[in-house]
């Protein structure tokens, strides 16, 4: 076991978190294997297994980041740095979409942007002149 001592202590932490993360996957799997009939005649065995095995996932990147966290340091900044540059660069698309529900409920912008649209034809109160009367 000596050489176990002289193996980089990333490459052993790595090994034994992939040996922990398919054991308990492949414990999950029995698990679910074991209860498939009594949960698929009570019509739960789509929605129980999507449940266990996401909590599988989550528990595997928990243990992951938990072991890691240590070396993580540039990837947290690697992260806020991507993070920074992909909302810069879709910034008018968030607008957007930010926007597209005001914009969407409001007739006057409704009829303006889209004057095939149902509200066509309609009598309304512009809210900006006051008193006078809209007809598309």
């Amino acid at each position: 076991m000596a050489w176990l001592e002289e193996v980089d202590p990333i490459y052993r932490n790595g090994a034994v978190v992939l040996m922990l993360s398919f054991m308990v996957y492949l414990g999950a799997k029995m698990i679910l294997r074991r209860f498939y009939k009594k949960l698929l005649e009570e019509d739960k065995w789509y929605f129980t297994k999507r449940m266990v095995m996401n909590s599988v996932y989550g528990f595997i990147v928990l243990m992951v980041l938990m072991t890691f966290s240590g070396q993580l340091q540039g990837f947290y900044t690697t992260l806020g740095l991507a993070g920074a540059g992909i909302t810069f660069a879709l910034r008018e698309v968030i607008v957007s979409f930010a926007g597209w529900p005001i914009a969407s409920s409001s007739p006057l912008l409704c009829t303006i942007t889209r004057p095939t649209s149902i509200l066509c034809g309609m009598k309304f109160k512009c809210p900006f002149a006051l008193g006078v009367m809209w007809s598309w």
